[in-house]
């Protein structure tokens, strides 16, 4: 997923005519958000054009009402984080910019949830392995399910081994040691169809 940078929002163009213009289709709460009223996208963030600047196009409303209290835009890539987590809310009270890492850590998601956890599910400390996905992982409970896949392997192999009434080494020439073709093997021999 690629993320695109907002456009950058020069603060001549709020002038105070806009700024009315903006202000009419604000709700104050009670909690002291500033709720727009107007276009909203579907992300839930309110999105507006500056009258009489229709050519620059779409403005998310939070970043707008940021860049009129302050006086200058967000530096260069940097997201705004809205502290209420109200999306329509453009207080700029509420708005902080911050770099996009930052943004997702205070965010209500799975990796802003991951990133604390310290432990495993099964309650280990959590070390240097790190999956092929990115993921973390538990060296004592990689090396356990490693365990057991090699077992089952194993098991699968002296089952074919048995079976074909063979030893260790004609059965090593044939097959191979892979658990997979031993368990199909047993499958065909059980007169089963394998997956």
């Amino acid at each position: 997923m690629s993320r695109s940078t907002p456009k950058r929002i020069d603060p001549l163009w709020l002038t105070p005519a806009v700024q009315d213009f903006i202000h009419s289709k604000i709700e104050l709460a009670e909690s002291g958000c500033w709720l727009w009223r107007g276009s909203v996208l579907t992300t839930g963030y309110g999105v507006t054009t500056i009258p009489g600047r229709c050519d620059l196009g779409q403005f998310r409303l939070h970043r707008l009402m940021w860049v009129a209290a302050h006086g200058q835009d967000f530096p260069p890539n940097y997201d705004a984080d809205h502290l209420c987590r109200v999306p329509l809310c453009c207080n700029p009270d509420h708005i902080e910019p911050v770099t996009p890492w930052e943004n997702t850590l205070r965010a209500d998601n799975p990796i802003a949830g991951n990133v604390h956890k310290v432990r495993c599910p099964r309650g280990h400390a959590y070390d240097t392995v790190v999956r092929a996905t990115g993921g973390r992982a538990c060296s004592r409970c990689d090396a356990r399910l490693s365990a057991l896949r090699s077992q089952r392997r194993f098991a699968s192999v002296r089952e074919a081994r048995r079976r074909l009434g063979i030893g260790d080494k004609a059965y090593q020439d044939l097959y191979g040691q892979s658990g997979r073709r031993a368990e199909l093997l047993l499958a065909l021999m059980d007169g089963q169809v394998p997956a």
